[in-house]
């Protein structure tokens, strides 16, 4: 996509359709995800990693942006997220990896000797 076009034709082609957005549980992190508003009803994968996040049941690509500036301004603009919460969703993250790397590799032994 051009690099002026507009946010919500990125996250809309990101998510593949039109998108509801989701809070953290903790309203202390700044962030925001996007996910696709009927990824549940069309049959989407679920998101463990975004469930996880955003403590509720989410199904579809999630995009998660910062909603606040590098002064801790929120502008309604849409920012890098801050460290903390970068480092937060890794967190998350890291384990869900984990798993799914084991289970491919399982897979991938299972299809070797079958």
């Amino acid at each position: 996509m051009p690099e002026d076009t507009p946010m919500h034709e990125v996250i809309n082609a990101q998510v593949g359709g039109h998108f509801d957005s989701v809070y953290p549980m903790r309203r202390e992190q700044k962030f925001v995800g996007y996910v696709n508003d009927e990824g549940l009803l069309l049959g989407l994968e679920p998101n463990a990693l975004a469930s996880a996040i955003f403590g509720r049941f989410l199904c579809g690509p999630c995009v998660i942006i910062g909603t606040v500036n590098e002064h801790g301004e929120e502008t309604g603009e849409d920012y890098n997220l801050l460290r903390n919460d970068y480092e937060l969703i890794m967190r998350v993250a890291q384990p869900m990896l984990m798993w799914r790397d084991t289970i491919d590799q399982q897979k991938q032994v299972e299809e070797l000797k079958g």
